[in-house]
């Protein structure tokens, strides 16, 4: 019970979990975004790589990342900077903050 509590709150906002639809979300929001506050320090990423449809991407990120071509999963992590999306757990719900 308690390696499985550790576990959920490790990792509350990775794939799978209740928050994972507002960070992907907040992800493509700040991508569309090339004055956000993150892209002072380090630039804009530029756009995604080519081979899928900006829906087709989303969806994956949603829904299946493990299925998503390398090129894209090292974009998401290294040069769009996913890992540094978290929600706003301030309140009572998973809005966004940043």
């Amino acid at each position: 019970m308690w390696l499985g509590l550790r576990g959920v709150l490790s990792v509350a906002d990775w794939w799978g979990t209740p928050a994972w639809p507002f960070i992907v979300d907040e992800f493509f929001r700040r991508l569309d975004d090339p004055d956000y506050e993150h892209w002072r320090t380090g630039g804009h990423p530029g756009p995604p790589p080519e081979g899928l449809a900006r829906d087709e991407f989303r969806e994956l990120l949603l829904s299946a990342p493990d299925e998503l071509p390398t090129e894209f999963v090292d974009f998401c992590i290294h040069r769009g900077a996913i890992g540094f999306v978290r929600p706003d757990r301030s309140g009572d719900s998973y809005d966004i903050g940043g």
